[in-house]
C-alpha cells in the first residue's frame, strides 16, 4: 500500500520482492521489515551500511483515510495561498 498516498494497492503486491530487487541493482543492504520493534534493532546496522540501503516497511492499512479530500481542489488552492500570504 502506499500509505502516503491514500492507501492504494501496490501493483504486484505480493508477487514482487523489492529486497531481491535492490540486492539485484547493487543495493548493499535490502531489509523488509514488519515490526516496529525489529526496525529499531535493525537501524544501528541500517545507518552504518556504507552505500545505498533500501528499508521495505510492512505497514497495516488505515481504513479511515478518506479516498478523496472533503474540500475541493480549487478551495485547497486558495486555503495554500492564503497561508503562505500569511507567513510572509
Amino acid at each position: 500500500l502506499h500509505q502516503s498516498t491514500g492507501n492504494q494497492p501496490l501493483p504486484a503486491q505480493g508477487v514482487l520482492d523489492w529486497c531481491a530487487m535492490a540486492s539485484a541493482a547493487g543495493y548493499r543492504k535490502a531489509v523488509r521489515i514488519e515490526e516496529a520493534e525489529d526496525l529499531i534493532e535493525q537501524l544501528p546496522g541500517i545507518w552504518a551500511t556504507d552505500g545505498p540501503v533500501l528499508v521495505e516497511l510492512v505497514i497495516a492499512r488505515e481504513e479511515t483515510v478518506p479516498r478523496f479530500p472533503g474540500v475541493p481542489m480549487a478551495g485547497q488552492v486558495v486555503a495554500l495561498k492564503e497561508s503562505l500570504a500569511a507567513h510572509r
